[in-house]
């Protein structure tokens, strides 16, 4: 077997071992598209009920726009989420998909499935033994964050992050291409914010290696470095525009809150939040920091880093200057991921917040932002092992910290797949049941609750309604994206108060009530309504409309 064909088939066993871990992990149900009870819960909900209105709604200008939720403002699938590339790439067969579909469960299998693969890649630039670069892709897969992350699907992609390393480190032997960088930039761009300025930041570490030679003239160096950034931004930025995370008109829009809360804590590596059977808990600062700001490296990584430190001690013939600009910028990124509240423990140990740092809030929860280091400190761990024992050795080193990791992490393991194999996490407790939604809302465009969420406390929870909507096409007028135009947004919930007073109703709408909010409705309607409860909800519809499709259910 050639070294090419021993390289792909390490790449494609740690691929299958990363996919046969989630699905050990998940569980058929998580995984099957028809399976949608346990996207119902925490934040996959919002992933799931904008692409649930995102696949039937006609082509919009850029593609990812939505209109039908969050109307009538509407927002972008970029905001809600919901993984724009996978979203804008199954949206054409969306006729040809079951109803309802889900893919979150497939995206999260293929980033375990990319986490193993591109891990390997990594390993196999330093080693041509095939059971050291599996060990590698396994290592990377046991980085305790990645499973973390699984309840924020699209920031489980962490193979993007892998794939920027991997550029970064094959730069020795073969320098990455603009269209390379470019293809980096888009489908992170594509897939969510976050993860596409950390490898756009690692691309410019590149780039700042190149600048770093001494071979060739300093015109041709800055052409050189130029090419990597530019290319990776323009795709970024491609992406960006694509999935419409560039529809929101003002930049202080993209502003929230939270800056120093969602932080990582300087003992977050070593810090396990009640993953490790091994290493006693650390107190944190705030209790965000457990999740937004969970860094822990698993007992097994965290012993091979001495290991790596005196072997590399031991011997130093290694080109240091190459991995400068790697440790520059994930030092910026680290010390970023602190915010301007730097805590240690449940000590602060420096507080700079103020008014003036508010536009940070961009990337408010900061705490993500030691990924890079994390996964280059992983990086650094195989490299120092593998590049300085003897195969047989460095083996054995490596599976000996995978094994400790397992039993360090191991119980933590089973207790999620207890989770998501148990009968509650695929149950859905739906409350708007009755055959009454179905014989009314085909005849409607729009479901209004009044009020929204974004204008007052609403009659209920939105995710029931809006899969009700979304099911019979219906626009539904809230939502949750992540940023949303305020002008917009109050513009609109003024409007909804006048309308209000005003006693204007729509004979194409559907209105769900706040109970205390029944009786004003019917005194200020301008036109006659129909109101009954419908699965104990207030609904009311004009008499206008109600008389041309008037079932004998409703009295």
């Amino acid at each position: 077997m050639s070294q090419r064909a021993r390289n792909v088939s390490a790449v494609l066993i740690a691929g299958g071992i990363g996919g046969a871990f989630f699905a050990w992990i998940a569980g058929w149900r998580v995984i099957s598209p028809t399976s949608i009870a346990w996207v119902m819960k925490l934040d996959w909900q919002h992933h799931f009920i904008a692409w649930h209105f995102f696949r039937d709604e006609p082509w919009q200008y850029p593609p990812g726009l939505i209109s039908t939720y969050y109307a009538p403002i509407g927002t972008a699938i970029g905001f809600t989420d919901s993984v724009p590339l996978a979203a804008l790439t199954l949206k054409p067969f969306s006729s040809l998909l079951p109803h309802p579909f889900q893919f979150l469960g497939g995206w999260l299998l293929v980033c375990f499935v990319l986490q193993g693969m591109v891990g390997a890649s990594i390993t196999q630039l330093w080693t041509r033994n095939v059971a050291l670069q599996v060990a590698g892709g396994v290592l990377f897969l046991l980085v305790p964050t990645l499973l973390e992350r699984v309840g924020h699907v699209a920031l489980t992609s962490h193979f993007l992050l892998l794939a920027s390393l991997w550029l970064y480190f094959r730069e020795a032997t073969r320098p990455a291409s603009l269209g390379e960088c470019a293809a980096l930039g888009l489908i992170a761009g594509l897939i969510h914010p976050y993860l596409a300025v950390m490898a756009l930041a690692v691309v410019v570490a590149l780039s700042l290696r190149r600048l770093m030679r001494d071979h060739t003239s300093i015109a041709s160096k800055v052409r050189s470095a130029a090419l990597p950034v530019f290319g990776c931004l323009a795709g970024l930025i491609a992406g960006w525009w694509t999935s419409g995370l560039l529809s929101i008109p003002g930049a202080s829009d993209l502003i929230s809150v939270g800056l120093s809360q969602y932080s990582m804590n300087v003992l977050s590596p070593i810090a396990p939040a009640g993953w490790s059977l091994l290493l006693p808990e650390v107190p944190l600062a705030n209790e965000f920091q457990s999740f937004e700001g969970f860094q822990y490296l698993g007992a097994g990584l965290l012993a091979l880093l001495p290991v790596a430190v005196g072997l590399v001690l031991w011997r130093r013939d290694w080109q240091w200057r190459t991995v400068i600009p790697l440790t520059l910028v994930c030092a910026i990124s680290a010390v970023y991921a602190l915010s301007p509240r730097v805590t240690v423990g449940s000590r602060v140990l420096i507080d700079l917040t103020s008014p003036a740092l508010e536009r940070l809030a961009v990337f408010r929860v900061t705490g993500r932002f030691f990924w890079p280091a994390a996964y280059a400190i992983v990086a650094f761990l195989i490299w120092a092992v593998v590049t300085r024992l003897r195969p047989a050795a460095a083996l054995a080193v490596l599976s000996a910290a995978i094994g400790l990791q397992l039993l360090d992490v191991g119980a933590h393991y089973e207790t999620v797949r207890t989770t998501a194999h148990s009968d509650a996490f695929h149950a859905w407790p739906q409350s708007l049941q009755s055959p009454l939604w179905h014989t009314a809302l085909p005849h409607y465009r729009r479901l209004l609750m009044y009020p929204p969420e974004q204008c007052g406390p609403a009659p209920m929870p939105y995710i029931q309604p809006a899969f009700l909507a979304a099911n019979f096409g219906l626009s539904i007028n809230t939502g949750h994206p992540a940023r949303a135009n305020r002008a917009a947004r109050r513009a609109y919930c003024q409007q909804l108060g006048q309308d209000w007073e005003r006693g204007v109703v729509a004979d194409d709408a559907v209105y769900l009530l706040s109970p205390a909010w029944l009786q004003l409705f019917r005194d200020a309607a301008r036109q006659p309504v129909i109101c009954t409860d419908i699965d104990r909800m207030p609904v009311c519809v004009t008499e206008a409309s109600y008389a041309q499709w008037r079932p004998d259910a409703v009295r």
